[in-house]
């Protein structure tokens, strides 16, 4: 028997706290997955997605607030105040929602396309998080996204005699899934592909 505080719960409740379960785990779960986007999926420069998604959690953030300081709604929340209330849901959709364009893109993606272009090592490598970076970082100039763009490599996996790299990726409307490198020599001899993600 299910109970909350030393209550048994009703069949409604346990509904309610299963579904608040599975929304948690399907929340860390985008939150881990769209960790890994911010590596492999870039966007174009002229894609207007930030001002958007911080208007939303904002616009979502203030309707909470509102709710709780006119009609004293949101009883889970009862110890905050409303501006409280306002901040913790502008932050925390602010969040959820950072690389939502970047899901829209990996899902979105149709033509491949592959590329050779120069290539510069860089250390360390692009961030994979709060604390931690890969181990080098392979900087390249993608035309299409109008950009600089650095892709996770490791030092031993770059040949000594690779004067470039052919990079393949996805394109959508709004940036690029960047798949997956191959090491080019001057001589056309190519190496093996390699995986874009870290």
């Amino acid at each position: 028997v299910l109970t909350l505080i030393g209550l048994p719960l009703t069949r409604s409740q346990k509904i309610r706290l299963c579904a608040l379960c599975l929304l948690l785990l399907v929340w860390a779960l985008w939150m881990w997955e769209s960790n890994k986007l911010a590596v492999t999926v870039l966007m174009r420069d002229d894609a207007p997605d930030t001002p958007v998604l911080l208007a939303v959690a904002l616009l979502t953030g203030l309707w909470c607030g509102w709710r709780r300081a006119v009609r004293g709604e949101a009883s889970a929340f009862k110890a905050l105040a409303p501006w409280q209330l306002f901040l913790s849901v502008a932050a925390f959709v602010g969040v959820t929602l950072l690389n939502v364009p970047e899901g829209w893109v990996r899902l979105t993606a149709g033509e491949t396309v592959q590329s050779d272009v120069t290539f510069r090592l860089t250390y360390p490598g692009p961030s994979l998080g709060r604390k931690s970076h890969c181990e080098a970082g392979l900087r390249i100039d993608d035309a299409w996204l109008g950009r600089v763009v650095t892709l996770c490599t490791h030092t031993e996996s770059v040949p000594r005699d690779a004067s470039s790299v052919q990079v393949e990726k996805r394109l959508a409307a709004r940036g690029a899934w960047f798949t997956r490198y191959r090491f080019m020599t001057d001589n056309g001899k190519a190496y093996a592909w390699q995986p874009a993600t870290p």
